[in-house]
């Protein structure tokens, strides 16, 4: 999510999937605001058509849509005591 550290919110909003477009009131500021970091990713995980990424000061979950990978959350912390929940993540952009 480098365009939304670099002030490009549209193109940041573009690469969200729908469903989180959609959650954020005016996707192109507020994706701006958020502060998400880019970084050098640091671990990839797929589970068929689910993925997270783990970059530096960060991790994403996406979505592969018909035309591409989506981000469906970002900005997430781990919460290690929620794991048992099944939300082990706090997102700042989520679905």
């Amino acid at each position: 999510m480098s365009a939304a550290g670099e002030g490009r919110g549209g193109q940041a909003c573009l690469l969200l999937a729908p469903e989180a477009a959609r959650s954020l009131d005016d996707c192109e500021k507020q994706i701006v605001s958020i502060g998400l970091r880019a970084g050098a990713v640091r671990g990839v995980d797929v589970w068929g058509d689910e993925a997270r990424v783990r970059v530096d000061g960060d991790t994403l979950f996406l979505h592969q849509f018909p035309d591409g990978w989506r981000v469906r959350a970002a900005g997430c912390e781990p919460r290690p005591d929620q794991s048992h929940t099944g939300q082990p993540y706090e997102c700042e952009v989520q679905t």
